[in-house]
C-alpha cells in the first residue's frame, strides 16, 4: 500500500522552497508514494512546473485564473481576502476543507497525523 505525503505550501511563486518542493515532488518514488499538493493560492510562476502526476487542490484561485474585468477582479480579490482569513483565523475550516476535497475528489483514506 502507498503512502500518503500531503505537502503544503502558500503559492507557488518564484523562490527557494517552491523549487525545492517541486525538485522533491519529480523525484518522489511514485510506487511508495503518492503525494498530493495542497497550496493556499494557485498562483504563481511555478505552478506550470509541477508534475503532471501530481494531485493538486487549491483552497482558493489565484489572480491568474480571476476574469480580466477590473470591477470584477476586485470583489473576487475580496472575497480570497475574507477567505484567507477566516481560514487563518478557524485552522479547523481549511482542514475540514482539504480532507473533504480530497477524499470526494480522490477517494484517497486520509490517514490521521501527529503533530511534532
Amino acid at each position: 500500500m502507498k503512502k500518503i505525503i500531503l505537502f503544503r505550501i502558500r503559492s507557488m511563486d518564484m523562490g527557494g522552497v517552491p523549487k525545492v518542493l517541486i525538485n522533491i515532488l519529480e523525484n518522489l518514488d511514485r510506487e511508495k508514494f503518492e503525494p498530493f499538493l495542497l497550496i493556499e493560492l494557485r498562483q504563481g510562476e511555478l505552478v506550470k512546473d509541477i508534475p503532471r502526476d501530481i494531485r493538486i487542490v487549491s483552497l482558493v484561485p489565484g489572480r491568474e485564473e480571476m476574469s480580466g474585468n477590473k470591477l470584477l477582479l476586485f470583489f473576487r480579490l475580496a472575497v480570497r481576502h475574507l477567505k484567507l482569513k477566516c481560514y487563518r483565523f478557524f485552522p479547523s475550516l481549511q482542514k475540514r476543507k482539504s480532507v473533504y476535497i480530497l477524499i470526494s475528489k480522490y477517494q484517497s483514506p486520509i490517514l490521521p497525523c501527529q503533530r511534532w
